[in-house]
């Protein structure tokens, strides 16, 4: 990479603390993109992208594996240190010709656990030493940010081996009461569900699987779990009834019976959310939470989740509570617009329902 090249990269990472942003797009031919709370800007006053910068940072930030892998899959996804300063999720794709770049900002800043808002039984599950637990939400939901306050709330207060299963690796983690070993997916390990067989013969407290996707990577995630390990995974896909089903329609009809007596016998948690622009600026967390009880254990092994969220609703003592209900608090709250909780919403006559409670 040239000096001219290598100024304008430096001046296009420091737009993305300048601005606050999260994402940095660099296509070939348009300006410069950057996702400031969730809202994509061009960024003002720069030239259009310009194929030799892209070219140059791809040259530059992968090495000859990667550049081989790229060539033959058209797409690669991994993390980067700038400089031994900044650390990104980078992403690189063929389109039209040419490669685009996508630079996701990973903070060295861990959230306190605390700060998240969730339920007192929800740390009850996290701190015990079996279970499965379940973060989803889309692209951008700040899931693996909520795994992360997880494990270094477990960092901070338990003597526990953990390992992560991850693709690629993003935050990372500094032993303090724990013992946390990260394992990259085509680096460390193969794949996740070689990670888990692993993981199932080692002495393993934790395992935190990222992005379960496949059929045998939730099957023997719910085998770790059934051995008495405690669980946390997350799952792209928007709302827990979504995600359930996702997770179901993965396996072969034949496949499914078994997987969800699995899943009811050993969820002990699910969690969807979503992050969401406040008034006034800056963004808050959304979600939902279910805690299987019986009723709900009996829908998941019948494969029936029609009315999952109706026992959601009128479980909000047992630290349950849907999108719906959550959207409608932080608008009563004066935390959100009321057009942003619709924008959002699972059911629009449930939320009026509870904007009126």
């Amino acid at each position: 990479m040239d000096t001219s090249q290598e100024l304008a990269l430096q001046k296009l990472i420091a737009s993305i603390s300048e601005y606050k942003a999260s994402d940095l797009h660099l296509s070939v031919g348009v300006p410069p993109m950057l996702r400031i709370e969730g809202v994509l800007n061009p960024l003002a006053g720069e030239p259009l992208v310009d194929i030799n910068l892209v070219d140059s940072i791809k040259e530059a930030w992968l090495d000859e594996e990667q550049k081989k892998k790229l060539e033959k899959e058209k797409e690669i996804i991994y993390s980067y240190t700038y400089k031994d300063r900044v650390r990104f999720k980078v992403t690189i794709i063929k389109q039209q010709g040419t490669y685009s770049i996508s630079l996701k900002l990973i903070s060295d800043f861990i959230r306190p656990y605390e700060d998240l808002g969730f339920p007192e039984s929800v740390q009850k599950i996290i701190s015990g030493k079996k279970g499965f637990l379940i973060v989803a939400g889309p692209y951008n939901s700040g899931r693996t940010s909520t795994l992360s306050s997880m494990v270094e709330y477990l960092n901070q207060n338990y003597s526990k081996r953990i390992v992560t299963l991850e693709d690629p690796m993003e935050v990372l983690f500094h032993d303090n009461q724990a013992i946390i070993e990260q394992r990259e997916v085509g680096r460390d390990v193969v794949s996740k569900s070689e990670g888990l067989d692993n993981i199932m013969h080692e002495d393993v407290d934790v395992a935190v699987v990222h992005s379960m996707e496949d059929a045998s990577c939730l099957r023997k995630a719910l085998a770790v779990a059934a051995s008495g390990r405690l669980v946390l995974a997350s799952v792209n896909s928007d709302g827990i009834v979504p995600s359930l089903k996702k997770m179901m329609n993965s396996f072969s009809q034949e496949g499914q019976s078994q997987f969800t007596e699995g899943l009811a016998d050993n969820l002990s948690v699910a969690i969807a959310q979503k992050i969401i622009p406040k008034i006034g600026g800056g963004q808050v967390l959304a979600f939902e939470i279910m805690l299987p009880n019986q009723a709900i254990k009996a829908m998941i092994k019948e494969g029936d989740l029609t009315q999952i969220y109706n026992t959601m609703q009128t479980a909000r003592a047992e630290g349950m509570v849907t999108m719906d209900q959550k959207l409608a608090e932080l608008v009563n709250n004066g935390i959100i617009k009321l057009e942003t909780a619709q924008e959002n919403a699972a059911n629009q006559k449930d939320l009026q329902v509870f904007l009126n409670q």
